[in-house]
């Protein structure tokens, strides 16, 4: 099975910052040996050894270079799809840079050899979603086993998607979800309201009882919303967030880099392609 020079380079950086084997091969959907065969090139050659970039024409006709460049630049850095560079375009109008639609920028990343593994852009399919009508009336929060075994919590403005405060720990617990909140409080105010599932950093069974994180909230007059176990999807934002921070993380130095790119860079489709910071600081 022949990889393509970006899925080379991800399967090789992914087990250089100590992913397992089976752990790679599974969600590249690769065979153990062809892993080895890209690995041991690796170790002989160095990254030259896993090819260079695709030496088929770069051009594509009717579109500028330059806008060529910045999709395959945005493609290779971020991991943007099609639909995500397409709003991106529209809105930042840069100098030079003529906005052009998702098919085109599907066409273009195909043929840097890019496309894997997204496909090929679908029409989106219409949904109801609750949502609050302004910044910090509801945050929500949930803990999340990443990859890399490390405790990622995060508190997720409902309105804007703006992540006000978020961090990994060796431990999920009360602890680490007050002490991240307390941060976020410190530094954006605090919400109304705050929606957790029933895990036991928040949320007690016991007939009467109380957690620490209940009784912080109630210190601090916010109202502590528990999602029904029926309903999993209620803290929906904060779990899509989870998803992109396990594709998407990686390519970032550190934890906080990534919520930056994520806070002010990184356009967000639910909010036709904006930023969560375009929205919560509007």
């Amino acid at each position: 099975m022949e990889l393509s020079v970006d899925q080379r380079f991800w399967i090789v950086k992914r087990r250089l910052q100590g992913a397992s084997v089976v752990f790679i091969c599974h969600q590249a959907g690769i065979s153990r040996d062809t892993f080895y065969r890209y690995w041991r090139r690796f170790q002989r050659e160095g990254w030259k050894g896993l090819g260079t970039k695709s030496q088929r024409p770069h051009k594509i006709h009717r579109t500028p270079q330059e806008t060529v460049d910045l999709i395959i630049k945005l493609r290779k850095t971020h991991g943007w799809g099609p639909c995500r560079i397409e709003g991106y375009l529209k809105q930042k109008k840069l100098d030079g840079i003529k906005p052009i639609g998702h098919n085109t920028i599907y066409r273009i990343i195909k043929q840097e050899g890019l496309n894997s593994p997204i496909n090929e852009p679908r029409k989106a399919v219409g949904k109801t979603r609750f949502q609050r009508t302004e910044p910090n009336q509801m945050w929500q929060t949930d803990w999340k086993l990443t990859r890399d075994d490390e405790w990622l919590i995060t508190y997720l403005d409902d309105y804007s998607r703006f992540i006000p405060a978020s961090d990994v720990f060796d431990n999920a617990n009360t602890e680490n979800s007050l002490d991240v909140l307390k941060q976020a409080i410190k530094e954006y105010g605090k919400p109304e309201q705050i929606l957790t599932d029933q895990g036991v950093q928040f949320y007690t069974w016991q007939e009467g009882g109380k957690t620490k994180f209940t009784k912080y909230l109630e210190r601090k007059k916010i109202q502590h919303i528990v999602a029904s176990k029926r309903r999993p999807t209620t803290i929906g934002k904060v779990e899509r967030f989870n998803g992109s921070y396990e594709r998407e993380a990686w390519r970032y130095p550190n934890h906080q880099e990534y919520i930056h790119h994520y806070n002010y860079e990184r356009p967000h489709q639910a909010l036709k392609y904006l930023t969560p910071a375009d929205v919560y600081f509007k």
